[in-house]
């Protein structure tokens, strides 16, 4: 492609997804009868859009970005097509930079001549002469002597030796650089090394639904059709990086649910990295202590409006009923996250916390005892002057949800904290992500740098007017 469009070299990473663009929406012997953008998601591809590789392409102006008399179009490079974003991935030649544009014009028709050799040149192969060892001349009587019918010397081509392999399409561009991966199915969760870890979360999580009464089996009503379930893992790590414990969900695919009839709103607040670092602040200069609480299934709090059936979940289906389903009686479907959100506010407010207005996910005590809570979902960080305030507020939480009493705040959000209340200071830090990205990138051996900012910038303390 980059020899046919006399592009450059810089250009082979746009080349090689431009390539497994096409090959995705091209007929294949791996999936029968289909593409393999159809056999992944159900539809047929949409090609009308597609255009020649490396030809002239003409991206319109918008009217904002020219002047009167300046041109409406300007000349770039077709090099692809947006993932991300429609339209097409153009290299604007004038700015040396990649560029995104709907609306673009096409000139496929001129072709840059890239064959310039003549076409009747002489192909050279590389032969082997069998000679009799025994018959020896020299340069000037081998060119005298013509070869006769009999003496005709037959060339050899030489045959690469070389074990041959079937090509590996594009390997390096789709291979992703990733970290411990977690399961995406029930049958690679019951395969793979963990998988007794994983059966443990997996029935720890049957054994949590059944106490919370989240569903009822019984058969499914004429008329009404039942929605999948999923199993969801995660693994859950610490401060350090190491794996504190397997975590299994089972979620029911909503994807049959119509937005406005059976839900409005699926979103749920969370506090601002801002908000949080704020928090933190707050609590050295008045002298606050931070605690960590987690709600255990959170989403289960809330009950269910209306009726819904699920089938029932992979690998604890109830023998001998097999044809039966689950009637929920909690909510654990798309808006789940937004009625927990209704409901953890509405149980605060009940506590004497109000929201703020710069941030609703930070909660005020109203009595002014400058007690906090920063709420992230269903990680909460409270901020008391005294432990016997925050056991106060952990034991109202526990009366109306299941919480995890984590003590004091050491980890939230992938941020490591740690307190010093003797000397008033916190420190903040993210050494598991810095050392997974040095892994990701092989750099995990690289010499450390203790200062990496430039040495010779020189800064200047702020005066007070500022």
């Amino acid at each position: 492609m980059l020899q046919d469009t006399q592009l450059s070299h810089k250009f082979w990473a746009e080349a090689i997804s431009t390539s497994t663009y096409l090959r995705n929406r091209s007929p294949t012997k791996a999936v029968d009868g289909m593409t393999p953008y159809e056999a992944w998601h159900d539809i047929k591809p949409r090609v009308d859009h597609l255009r020649v590789f490396g030809c002239d392409a003409y991206m319109h102006i918008p009217k904002g970005e020219r002047g009167k008399l300046d041109p409406k179009s300007k000349k770039c490079i077709l090099l692809g097509y947006g993932r991300e974003t429609k339209g097409y991935r153009l290299f604007d030649i004038t700015r040396q930079k990649v560029v995104h544009s709907r609306d673009v014009q096409f000139n496929e028709e001129e072709k840059k001549d890239s064959n310039n050799a003549p076409n009747n040149f002489n192909t050279r192969v590389e032969v082997e002469l069998q000679c009799d060892p025994d018959l020896t001349h020299d340069d000037h009587e081998a060119s005298d002597v013509a070869p006769t019918e009999e003496s005709e010397i037959e060339p050899v081509v030489r045959h690469s030796t070389r074990e041959r392999h079937p090509p590996d399409y594009f390997r390096m561009h789709s291979t992703c650089l990733t970290f411990q991966q977690d399961p995406s199915s029930f049958e690679e969760a019951t395969t793979c090394s963990n998988k007794s870890e994983w059966i443990k979360a997996m029935e720890c999580e049957i054994q949590s639904l059944n106490c919370h009464n989240v569903w009822d089996v019984v058969p499914l009503p004429e008329g009404k059709k039942a929605v999948g379930s999923k199993w969801v893992y995660k693994i859950k790590k610490g401060s350090t990086g190491t794996t504190e414990r397997y975590k299994a969900r089972l979620v029911a695919q909503g994807c049959s649910q119509q937005q406005g009839a059976d839900y409005d709103e699926t979103f749920s607040l969370v506090v601002r990295l801002e908000s949080f670092r704020m928090l933190l602040a707050l609590s050295i200069q008045r002298g606050l202590k931070l605690h960590h609480v987690d709600v255990t299934t959170a989403f289960l709090n809330d009950e269910l409006s209306k009726e819904v059936y699920m089938k029932q979940p992979e690998g604890f289906t109830i023998e001998g009923k097999d044809n039966l389903v689950c009637k929920l009686n909690k909510n654990g479907l798309r808006q789940s996250s937004r009625c927990w959100n209704l409901t953890l506010d509405s149980r605060l407010r009940e506590m004497g916390f109000s929201p703020c207005a710069s941030d609703p996910c930070i909660y005020m005590a109203t009595g002014g005892n400058g007690f906090c809570i920063g709420v992230y979902v269903d990680d909460m960080v409270l901020a008391g002057q005294s432990d016997e305030r925050i056991q106060e507020v952990k034991n109202a939480l526990s009366q109306h949800f299941d919480i995890k009493d984590l003590g004091k705040l050491c980890y939230f959000l992938g941020i490591t904290v740690e307190q010093d209340e003797a000397r008033g200071v916190i420190k903040m830090g993210q050494p598991t992500y810095t050392r997974n990205v040095l892994e990701k990138f092989g750099m995990q051996n690289c010499n450390p740098v203790c200062t990496p900012v430039d040495v010779n910038t020189k800064l200047t303390k702020a005066s007070k007017s500022a």
